[in-house]
């Protein structure tokens, strides 16, 4: 995986939290797919590519957000395999194929944010993440993400990992 330095230009935090949501979306959305079939569209860059766009026009998700957005996504499903161990790792109560979809998905796209966004505070990277979980997952689940992500970030990045 290549690390980021930092995101793609400096955006305000609301059109960051679109770009979450937008990346969210298309997780939640690609992850019904067959690994097979999944591990060849992400390995094929220009049909990826062309998969984003259509969500993006489709949803209409503005121009800003949209490069932020597609490093979210592509960058979760290219890394899916290691970013899955790393969750797996970081708690022993639910195999992913138990968690709600919404909130393996939400726990993939932060994870990666984490590990290769390294501008973006883990604390910042858990806040959003528990935003999003608090709008689209179930009432509990925020409390859950946030256990996980935080056993992640003091893992992942001691440094700066919230508490």
């Amino acid at each position: 995986m290549s690390e980021q330095n930092s995101t793609p230009q400096k955006k305000s935090s609301g059109s960051r939290r679109q770009a979450r949501e937008a990346a969210l979306q298309i997780l939640y959305r690609m992850d019904g797919i067959p690994a097979a079939d999944l591990e060849m569209l992400v390995a094929d860059s220009r049909r990826l590519s062309a998969e984003l766009a259509t969500h993006f026009a489709h949803f209409l998700v503005p121009e800003g957000q949209r490069e932020f957005a597609a490093e979210l996504a592509a960058g979760a499903l290219r890394e899916r395999q290691k970013i899955d161990g790393i969750i797996e790792a970081a708690q022993t109560q639910w195999k992913l194929g138990r968690m709600a979809a919404i909130d393996r998905n939400l726990l993939r796209l932060a994870v990666h944010e984490m590990l290769a966004f390294t501008d973006i505070p883990p604390s910042v990277t858990i806040n959003e993440a528990i935003e999003l979980a608090k709008q689209f997952s179930a009432a509990d689940s925020s409390a859950f993400i946030n256990g996980i992500l935080d056993q992640v970030a003091r893992e992942k990045r001691p440094s700066t990992a919230s508490s």
